[in-house]
């Protein structure tokens, strides 16, 4: 993978670090203060020409953002108001002040009515807050939620911790978001990737050296990161260069789920693919399993004489496996062989009170995917609020990839950390992650790290939903894989 700068997902020490390093190079606060409030014109006017505009500006930086757009925008004919908790304090925060004193239009006590403004500015707090909103903010945020105007924020929502994108006390529900640089964590992470609405970023200047230099580990799932990595099929390879991913399914009362991953690893490119399944169970996966193939098992020295069968490469089990100690044996055996393997679903929950020997069989060819629910069955003392530690946690303690999902889903190898929001919301449906599963060790089959797997499986999943959108069900998800793979590839 390539882990462009461009891409890092910063903390608010970071981003301050960054800024102090462009400092150092002899860029003015203000000249930075400038682009930021030129930038954050610039979004607006994208979404309005003209208008009447409320500026809730705070005593930092972030206000001084403020004040520069709200008088680059009176320039422009707009109807400009603006208000402030607290004046800029001259002898800390030179640019802030610079903007307030540069500001020549209308400003006051926050109207008792402010229904009448198109356009209400969050430029109160900025990434640097820590504590919980009260008192006159508090009141301010929640009478601009309640408005009907075009609400924008100024960097992250106020009220949104940057780190963690909780909410601290109340915050800012933004339409628009315009940030500076780099996204910030908590543009990414629920709920803060919510009350953000679309974010923008607006380059105020700051070099690609002073954001490597603040040494990012989070990255936002995007092609660029792993491109070069997505497998292309040659005029010279053959079925078995591309991998043999086994997947291990249960009864057949949810054969559906193996059976769904099976077919999601051939779509994603993997070159043979075989469903192992109890003997009583197999005729109803071999059912219409036309490109798949099929065997059984019927006891454990047949299962594990299956899966130590050379001549698969990778492994799914979990989907539709079932809950209990049969399934906790078998996942123990399949972790033994060392070989590359999706961890889902069941294959986790059976863990439940013995995450000790789940971690000890864990290995760095290992991808475990649980969602909130069978995170917190298996790791119930770590802090889920913030999603990016739990991951990298997890990760470091186990040497697997780690893939929370969600909304903001958090991949970690605990070292670098991938996190994706390309996706639909329409992916909360029976199957999906049985779907995930199958493409991210379809690209283990093929020989992909871990890491780059699941990065990449995330985001075609991701991708897939946003085409289909509204009404799909799992299986369009399998279908409409090849159609992301042919645009990424040309």
């Amino acid at each position: 993978m390539h882990l462009n700068p461009k891409y890092a997902v910063l903390t608010a020490d970071q981003m301050i670090g960054a800024e102090i390093a462009t400092f150092n190079t002899g860029v003015a606060a203000f000249t930075l203060m400038l682009s930021a409030g030129s930038g954050l014109v610039a979004a607006i006017l994208s979404k309005k020409k003209t208008g009447k505009i409320l500026f809730l500006n705070g005593p930092g930086n972030n206000g001084g953002d403020g004040w520069v757009a709200a008088e680059l925008l009176r320039r422009r004919g707009w109807d400009v108001y603006c208000v402030t908790l607290k004046l800029p304090d001259g002898k800390r925060l030179c640019a802030a002040t610079e903007a307030y004193q540069k500001y020549q239009g209308d400003k006051g006590e926050l109207p008792s009515n402010i229904n009448g403004f198109d356009v209400i500015v969050d430029a109160l707090f900025g990434t640097g807050l820590k504590r919980n909103i009260a008192d006159k903010a508090g009141a301010w945020i929640m009478a601009a939620n309640e408005a009907k105007a075009l609400k924008v924020a100024v960097d992250i929502p106020s009220g949104i911790s940057s780190d963690s994108g909780q909410v601290l006390g109340t915050a800012f529900v933004a339409d628009l978001t315009v940030t500076f640089s780099h996204k910030k964590r908590g543009h990414m992470l629920m709920p803060g990737l919510e009350y953000a609405g679309e974010v923008v970023v607006h380059d105020i200047g700051i070099s690609e050296k002073a954001i490597s230099d603040v040494t990012p580990t989070v990255f936002e799932n995007t092609p660029e990161l792993w491109l070069d990595d997505l497998p292309q099929p040659s005029k010279g390879g053959y079925k078995h260069k591309r991998g043999h991913l086994l997947v291990i399914g249960g009864g057949v009362e949810m054969a559906g789920a193996a059976r769904m991953a099976a077919r999601s690893a051939l779509r994603a490119g993997a070159g043979l693919v075989t469903t192992l399944a109890p003997k009583a169970a197999l005729a109803v996966y071999a059912e219409k399993q036309l490109s798949v193939m099929s065997k059984g098992y019927g006891d454990k020295k047949a299962f594990d004489a299956a899966i130590q069968d050379s001549k698969f490469n990778a492994f799914v089990i979990g989907p539709g496996h079932g809950v209990g100690q049969g399934t906790k044996d078998k996942v123990l055996q399949v972790l033994a062989t060392g070989k590359p393997v999706v961890l889902d679903a069941d294959a986790l929950t059976s863990f439940e009170g013995d995450t000790g020997t789940f971690e000890a069989a864990l290995h760095k060819n290992c991808v475990i995917t649980p969602h909130f629910g069978e995170f917190k069955r298996l790791w119930p003392e770590l802090d889920w609020t913030d999603k990016i530690a739990a991951a990298e946690d997890v990760a470091k303690r186990t040497g697997a990839v780690c893939l929370l999902k969600g909304p903001d889903t958090v991949i970690s190898d605990g070292k670098t950390t991938i996190i994706n929001t390309h996706a639909s919301p329409h992916l909360a449906t029976a199957g999906a992650g049985d779907v995930l599963a199958g493409i991210i060790a379809g690209f283990l089959a093929q020989g992909l790290d871990p890491l780059a797997a699941t990065s990449i499986g995330a985001w075609v999943h991701g991708d897939v939903s946003l085409n289909l959108g509204l009404g799909l069900i799992a299986e369009d998800l399998i279908e409409g894989i090849p159609k992301v793979l042919k645009k990424l590839l040309e």
